[in-house]
């Protein structure tokens, strides 16, 4: 499956606008980055617990409907750019928001096994060999506002959560070993860590080699 070029362009654009060339630049040029590969068998899933959000706090499904009717808003046009891009390819996620501001979110989508083509580019891009009844998450995101309260755990337990209920057995998920508090969360979740690759990208040309 393949993003949707206008969209990526106007996504590209607007993460100048927000962040600045360098940071731009850096979202799509690394070389020689360090990602893991997990996975997680969710009949092993913890209980949600106890974990109450904070007032004001929700967490809802992304849909088109969310921002063209609820009035939910991303803070930088990039992200919303990136939203609606995904939603166009049929991935599906969880946005934490705060009224009606996005903070943070978390997206997913289905592993098809019969056909590659119809799958994440991650999904073939790290060989992930899921048999029907799979999901592969990615691109978690919290806002520095909100960080630090636990709810990276939370979040990502309860979008584990609603695919357990829906019938998927396991769950593939990728973080940078760089990233600290992304190793803490996924840890905390105890994910099985299986392979640890070499992510090298410019631009739209991806390749990982595996360690």
């Amino acid at each position: 499956m393949k993003y949707d070029l206008a969209y990526r362009i106007k996504e590209a654009v607007e993460l100048v606008k927000d962040k600045g060339l360098l940071f731009a630049c850096r979202n799509y040029v690394y070389w020689g980055d360090e990602t893991v590969l997990v996975e997680m068998d969710l009949s092993t899933l913890d209980d949600l617990g106890k974990y109450r959000l904070d007032p004001g706090l929700d967490i809802v499904g992304i849909s088109r409907e969310l921002f063209d009717h609820d009035g939910v808003t991303y803070p930088e046009r990039s992200e919303y750019f990136r939203a609606l891009d995904y939603l166009k390819q049929g991935y599906r996620g969880f946005a934490l928001k705060r009224e009606t501001e996005v903070v943070g979110y978390i997206w997913y989508t289905l592993i098809d096994s019969s056909n590659r083509d119809r799958n994440h580019p991650d999904v073939n891009l790290f060989g992930i060999t899921g048999a029907e009844g799979s999901a592969y998450m990615f691109s978690m995101y919290l806002k520095p506002t909100v960080r630090g309260k636990n709810l990276a755990v939370y979040l990502q337990r309860y979008a584990l959560h609603h695919l357990r209920a829906a019938g998927i057995a396991k769950a593939y998920g990728t973080y940078g070993k760089q990233n600290l508090s992304a190793l803490w969360t996924h840890r905390m979740l105890r994910w099985k860590e299986s392979k640890t690759f070499r992510v090298y990208q410019l631009v739209m040309i991806k390749k990982a080699v595996a360690r």
